[in-house]
């Protein structure tokens, strides 16, 4: 399992990206981009797994801003310290705007390798998927589909 995390772009919810990301042409349609998150990425990503997992409405709205922020406190201590192997993934629109790429963040993905004690008193690793959220608005268009295909690949190698 390869966790290393090759030079990406770094991104924040909507953002210029630099034109290699995108490779040639002037795409009218937004590409879907999936990278390593970085720490530009928290406020979004806690946005988005508040959203995905919480409810903001009714009587549960007061507590929303306190689960968010619980969320992005414990994402910011594994990009921080990652744990190896650990891998925080992101998918984001990449559109051109006025000539400037930009990214919009629509959904992320964590990998990490689990340890589990055997019969045989040996240790198993295996790959473990947690947080797969995808922005509402980007739903049904293969974003976790992306996002776990990564996920299969950085397991593989």
């Amino acid at each position: 399992m390869n966790f290393s995390s090759p030079s990406f772009p770094t991104s924040s919810a909507s953002r210029e990206t630099p034109s290699s990301a995108l490779g040639s042409g002037t795409d009218a349609s937004p590409s879907c981009v999936v990278r390593p998150a970085t720490a530009l990425d928290l406020r979004v990503l806690s946005d988005i797994l508040a959203r995905s997992f919480h409810s903001d409405g009714g009587w549960h709205g007061w507590l929303y801003p306190l689960v968010r922020l619980g969320i992005y406190e414990d994402l910011r201590h594994r990009l921080r310290e990652p744990n190896p192997p650990y891998l925080c993934l992101v998918a984001a629109w990449v559109s051109r705007r006025e000539r400037h790429p930009v990214e919009e963040l629509a959904g992320t993905v964590e990998l990490s390798l689990k340890t589990q004690p055997t019969a045989a008193l040996d240790w198993m690793q295996y790959p473990y998927i947690s947080n797969l959220a995808v922005r509402a608005e980007s739903r049904r268009r293969g974003i976790a589909k992306r996002l776990l295909e990564t996920c299969e690949r950085q397991a593989l190698d």
